[in-house]
């Protein structure tokens, strides 16, 4: 363990001690040259219950969920399913609704579909209930315009990915939960992931990591919203022994064919001049790093691939400790330095 790099990075930064030492905390692992050198957990998955955090606690993904989505989108591209190029208008039923007309398979991997928020228009009814696939997909289907012409520019979107996973359920014939459980869970021995689709599922799962944040020096539990049982573009948990798995699988093109994994970690769209986006992975051509990150709730996460260094790191934390992305990948590149 550097303990160094951790102290002035992560622990004391982020990870305030009690004085009873009952804190959120996090997992890390770290990957060089395919094989996992370091697996480090701290703190507490549930303070109120003592549970400590372990390589087999399951976090809450957030936006690392998009990944697995877009794989499953890709193996069903690699059986002949339907192509990149595909109009997601023949594989979803839009109402006939024209918005969707134009757009493709490929604008919604990639974030340049232009469809709008969902999100924005569920918090702005004000409903505290929960809401589920179904009633996001009744808002999409009502959008009027796009915010732009499809291909046309990169524009981060949820809303394409709960579509992706209507796609996987309709072109598949099994829930996203179960496709995922025999095409990736399974095939990588992943033991500790698990879709959340509703608190009753959810509360099954005694040894998760619960989310927190840090409210007048206490940690309060940030666990909850109503848009929590919306997957696809989020909802998947998973620990960090299964996380490196998953990174690995990437790493040595495991379930894909060469073709598809060569397509999405290629710049397919530039997000800025030093990152692009492949599907379901930023692409910083600077630094030569593949990553995303990922925050919900009290869940702030990230996955970072030096490919030319070939050193992986995956960060799976239970607190609000840093939701700018951007610092999270400062703090990245600081403790990869060390491996270098």
């Amino acid at each position: 363990m550097p303990k160094d790099v951790m102290k002035n990075n992560l622990s004391p930064s982020f990870f305030h001690k009690s004085n009873t030492g009952h804190t959120p905390g996090y997992a890390l692992a770290v990957i060089r040259n395919g094989q996992v050198i370091e697996l480090s957990c701290y703190g507490y998955a549930n303070i109120n219950n003592q549970i400590f955090i372990t390589d087999a606690t399951p976090f809450r993904l957030a936006s690392l969920t998009k990944q697995f989505t877009s794989l499953a989108i890709l193996q069903l591209i690699d059986k002949g399913y339907f192509k990149l190029n595909s109009k997601i208008a023949k594989l979803v039923n839009f109402d006939h609704n024209r918005v969707f007309n134009d757009i493709n398979v490929h604008n919604l991997l990639t974030h340049t579909s232009g469809l709008p928020d969902y999100e924005e228009i569920i918090y702005k009814s004000k409903n505290n209930s929960y809401v589920n696939n179904n009633d996001a997909m009744s808002i999409i289907r009502k959008f009027e315009q796009l915010n732009f012409r499809p291909n046309s520019k990169f524009e981060y979107s949820e809303t394409g990915y709960v579509i992706l996973k209507t796609i996987i359920e309709n072109i598949s014939g099994k829930s996203y939960t179960r496709y995922l459980e025999k095409n990736i869970f399974r095939k990588l021995n992943m033991k500790n992931s698990f879709v959340a689709t509703n608190n009753t599922l959810l509360k099954k799962f005694r040894n998760r990591a619960i989310g927190y944040k840090k409210v007048s020096g206490n940690y309060q539990e940030y666990d909850d919203d109503y848009l929590n049982f919306i997957i696809g573009n989020d909802g998947i948990y998973a620990s960090i022994s299964d996380m490196s798995l998953w990174m690995l699988s990437w790493r040595n093109k495991f379930l894909l064919s060469d073709r598809l994994y060569t397509k999405a970690l290629t710049n397919q769209i530039q997000v800025t001049d030093d990152v692009s986006y492949g599907y379901g992975l930023y692409i910083d051509n600077i630094n030569k790093m593949i990553y995303h990150t990922g925050s919900w709730v009290g869940f702030n996460n990230i996955i970072c691939w030096n490919y030319s260094n070939d050193l992986i790191l995956v960060i799976l934390a239970n607190l609000c400790f840093c939701p700018d992305r951007n610092k999270r990948l400062k703090i990245v590149k600081n403790y990869m330095k060390y491996y270098q």
